[in-house]
């Protein structure tokens, strides 16, 4: 992986006594929605620090070396986007498809993936750098997570537009709803009455790395709908 590059190029910086640790994950979600999700806010974090990461790499490493490899360091951000990209369009299928509301259980799991950054935001520009260099999200298995969770959503938000039934349980692997109104509307809570509600319009599908060479801002966390 191209974060692997980065990575060996800030090891050859770092105190040689040191032990070197990523950022750790502090417990994760057992349901695709929610790791999808937990993924979602930790790459953002990511994605935020990546300014500064860069900044203090250029004054560590010297503008030479940042720029021999700047040609894989655009690549690996325009790769990171478009996971991010891909998490949403699977977690927006997912709620489209969930017979009930479940987008709060999202933010909540989004938030704990966002503050896996919380103590590297407070390290020296080494540790720093080397944390953010390191963390693939697809070490601990999110991109995976979201192919599985678009194409059961997908395949059961198609089921539910042919029924007006509540789906069974074979349907997709989604977790139960936290009892908020999504919509923030006069509907009735459905978590309460039992009641299924329609099926939303259909994803996008999974999103494709887009070149561009010019720098995006961060991407927010989704917050409450």
């Amino acid at each position: 992986m191209l974060s692997l590059l980065i990575a060996t190029a800030l090891l050859q910086t770092a105190p040689a006594a040191a032990t070197i640790e990523g950022p750790r994950d502090n417990g994760m979600p057992k349901t695709d929605y929610e790791l999808v999700a937990w993924c979602h806010g930790a790459l953002a974090g990511q994605l935020e620090l990546e300014p500064k990461a860069m900044a203090d790499m250029i004054q560590i490493e010297g503008k030479a070396k940042v720029a021999a490899r700047a040609k894989e360091d655009a690549e690996m951000a325009r790769e990171r986007r478009a996971y991010l990209k891909d998490y949403e369009h699977a977690l927006a299928a997912a709620e489209a498809a969930s017979p009930t509301t479940i987008h709060q259980k999202g933010v909540e799991a989004e938030l704990r993936g966002y503050a896996l950054w919380t103590a590297t935001r407070n390290k020296d520009p080494i540790w720093l750098m080397l944390d953010w260099g390191m963390w693939d999200p697809n070490d601990v298995g999110c991109s995976e997570a979201a192919k599985r969770l678009y194409t059961k959503s997908s395949l059961f938000g198609e089921a539910l537009k042919g029924s007006d039934a509540a789906p069974d349980s074979t349907g997709a692997e989604l977790p139960a709803a936290p009892g908020e109104n999504k919509t923030g509307d006069n509907k009735t809570d459905d978590s309460k009455t039992g009641e299924t509600k329609p099926a939303g319009p259909a994803a996008p599908p999974l999103s494709a790395p887009t070149p561009s060479e010019t720098p995006r801002p961060a991407p927010t966390l989704r917050g409450p709908q």
